[in-house]
């Protein structure tokens, strides 16, 4: 082929008379792309924060960051209808507090780091105190909220009824007859450590009236009796020592404390030896061989 020289007025990079230049490949330029993996990589010596959790997964207390400052109202009802007014009534009435109904003991959180003004609130409705069902409720707020401040709402206003919720460590014995505004005073009451006792036990006291009997009775009625060695194992129970201390104390069997422990928590209807130690407060008549 013979060497053509390029067309005079063109370009240099025109192509050739007869032999086209191919047009000039164009190579894509792409930047580099960083891959996010999180965070931006600045130094940071602190600990590393605990990765979060979903809100439904946690308790109102867990999720507020105010826990040590915001004074917190737990609120226990069986009852879903009640739980929802009665909560939402309270956190009209008690603005600034937290309100967190539950449905019952088993779902106070464990994680401790309680505030200060906290309050535990049950409504027994129209349960005794002295049955299996609030002294299961009672052992494990108990267990779960030691030295928090307890008050109960209850249907029933009998003095027996609110000696042996006091003797079970309430602060506070709320008859559901009580107007909203003495139910707010009350709860702010005994969040700053005080007691309030209805105005029926006033009463009574001030008639000179003799302290009712407050034994714990069995489904009839009728007060529970212990024979004299149930009633020595009920007392090493109830100081909190365990079933072969009790045992050399009293110069017997370990198996034979078992058998006077059940024996006990059957009359009862308790269900553990808290309930036992629950149902059994202001019990008498424990004798010496």
């Amino acid at each position: 082929m013979s060497n053509i020289p390029p067309a005079v007025g063109l370009p240099a990079d025109a192509p050739h008379l007869g032999v086209p230049r191919p047009s000039p490949r164009r190579i894509p330029f792409h930047l580099p792309v960083r891959k996010n993996t999180g965070p931006a990589t600045s130094k940071h010596t602190g600990p590393a924060e605990p990765p979060s959790q979903a809100p439904g997964n946690r308790s109102t207390i867990e999720q507020s960051p105010e826990v040590g400052t915001s004074p917190v109202i737990l609120y226990v009802d069986k009852r879903q209808f009640g739980r929802d007014c009665i909560s939402k009534q309270l956190a009209i009435q008690l603005s600034g507090w937290r309100i967190e109904p539950i449905a019952s003991a088993r779902e106070l959180p464990r994680n401790g780091g309680w505030p200060r003004t906290s309050v535990v609130i049950l409504h027994t409705h129209g349960a005794s105190i002295s049955t299996a069902e609030v002294t299961d409720e009672l052992a494990m707020i108990a267990e779960a909220a030691p030295g928090v401040p307890l008050a109960i709402i209850s249907d029933r206003e009998e003095v027996a009824e609110v000696l042996l919720a006091t003797r079970l460590g309430s602060r506070g014995y709320l008859p559901a007859t009580l107007p909203l505004a003495e139910v707010v005073g009350a709860i702010r009451l005994v969040s700053d450590g005080g007691a309030y006792v209805p105005a029926c036990v006033l009463a009574a006291a001030s008639l000179g009236q003799s302290p009712p009997d407050v034994r714990p009775r069995d489904g009839h009625g009728n007060p529970i009796e212990f024979s004299p060695r149930e009633l020595h194992v009920l007392a090493l129970l109830q100081q909190g020592k365990q079933n072969k201390v009790i045992a050399y104390e009293r110069g017997i069997c370990e198996s034979t404390t078992k058998v006077h422990i059940r024996h006990i928590m059957k009359k009862l209807g308790a269900r553990n030896r808290t309930q036992v130690v629950l149902m059994t407060k202001g019990v008498t008549g424990v004798v010496s061989d």
